[in-house]
C-alpha cells in the first residue's frame, strides 16, 4: 500500500511563479521601452499576475501564522489542563483534609513546580501558590507529624492515668483495644469536638474495650481477697473519651496545630479560587 503523503505547501511554487513572472515582466517592459508598444498588453498581464501571486503569498503567510498561533495556544491549554487541573483538585482535597486534621498531600504541586512545561500562571498567582505550598510542605513534613505524635502520647497517657493503681492482678487485655481505637481515629481525637467524639466504628471499639476493662477491674476489686483500696467509680465510656479529648486539646502543641490548620485552610481556599478563575479565563476563547 503506498504511503499517504500530505499535500505540500504551495508557498515555494508561488515564489517560483513570482520570480518567473517578474523576469517576464522586466523583459517585456524593457522591450516596450525599446520602441515596441505592441507588447503593452503583455506588460499589463504580467503586472496583474504579479499582484495576484503576491496577494496569495501574503494571504498564505497570514493563514499559516494564525494556524501556528492557534496550535500553540491549544498546546498551552492542554499542558495547563494536564498540570494545573490535578493541582486544583489536590488543593480542594487539602481544604477538606485540613478541616479534618488528616494528612495533606503536595504531590501534584511538587510535580508542577519541577516541570511547568512552559505554562506558568500570572506572576501574582504563581507567587501565591508558591508561598502557600511552602507553608503547607512545612506543615506536612514537620508540624503535623510531631503534633500528631504528641497528641497520641497525651491521649494514651491520659487514658492510662484513669486506670492507674486500680485492679491489681487484672489482665488489662482490653486496654490495647482502646489504644487501637484512638490510633485508628487519631485526627478526630485531636480536633477538640466534644459533640462528635469519634467515628462510629472507632467509638464502638473504644466503648467495648473500655467497658470490658472496667468490668474486669470492678470484679477484681470486689473479691474478698483483694487487699488494696478501691477507687472512685469509673465514668461512662463517652465521658472518659471526653476527658481524653479535653486533655489533648489543652496541649500547647495541639492548639498550635489547630491554629496552623485554620490559617492554611483559609489560604488554600483563596488560592483555589484564584487558580480556578485563571483556568476558566485561560480556557475561554480569545476576545474579538
Amino acid at each position: 500500500m503506498p504511503t499517504k503523503r500530505w499535500p505540500q505547501s504551495p508557498r515555494p511554487y508561488l515564489l517560483i511563479g513570482l520570480v518567473i513572472d517578474i523576469v517576464f515582466l522586466a523583459a517585456t517592459f524593457c522591450y516596450q521601452l525599446a520602441g515596441h508598444p505592441e507588447v503593452s498588453s503583455f506588460v499589463n498581464l504580467f503586472t496583474v499576475i504579479s499582484g495576484v501571486i503576491l496577494t496569495a503569498i501574503i494571504t498564505l503567510s497570514t493563514v499559516n501564522y494564525l494556524n501556528r498561533e492557534n496550535q500553540q495556544r491549544e498546546r498551552q491549554r492542554e499542558a495547563a489542563f494536564e498540570i494545573f487541573s490535578p493541582l486544583l483538585h489536590e488543593i480542594d482535597d487539602n481544604i477538606v483534609k485540613l478541616g479534618r486534621l488528616t494528612p495533606v498531600s503536595t504531590e501534584k504541586w511538587q510535580a508542577a513546580a519541577k516541570d511547568p512545561k512552559n505554562v506558568v500562571p500570572p506572576t501574582a498567582l504563581w507567587n501565591n501558590l508558591t508561598s502557600f505550598h511552602r507553608e503547607l510542605m512545612e506543615y506536612e513534613e514537620h508540624e503535623y507529624p510531631s503534633s500528631r505524635e504528641h497528641g497520641r502520647q497525651t491521649a494514651n497517657r491520659t487514658l492510662s492515668f484513669m486506670f492507674k493503681m486500680r485492679g491489681y492482678g487484672a489482665s488489662y487485655e482490653d486496654f490495647g483495644g482502646m489504644l487501637y481505637a484512638i490510633q485508628g481515629d487519631l485526627p478526630k481525637v485531636l480536633d477538640g469536638d466534644l459533640q462528635n467524639l469519634m467515628a462510629s466504628d472507632a467509638q464502638a471499639t473504644f466503648r467495648k474495650s473500655y467497658n470490658a476493662l472496667v468490668d474486669e477491674i470492678m470484679k477484681v476489686e470486689a473479691e474478698p481477697s483483694y487487699r488494696y483500696p478501691g477507687g472512685s467509680p469509673f465514668p461512662p465510656a463517652e465521658d472518659a473519651l471526653k476527658l481524653v479529648k479535653r486533655a489533648v486539646a489543652g496541649e500547647k502543641e495541639i492548639k498550635t496545630l489547630v491554629a496552623s490548620q485554620n490559617s492554611l485552610r483559609a489560604k488554600a481556599e483563596k488560592v483555589s479560587v484564584e487558580l480556578r478563575t485563571w483556568l476558566q479565563e485561560f480556557y475561554s476563547p480569545p476576545q474579538p
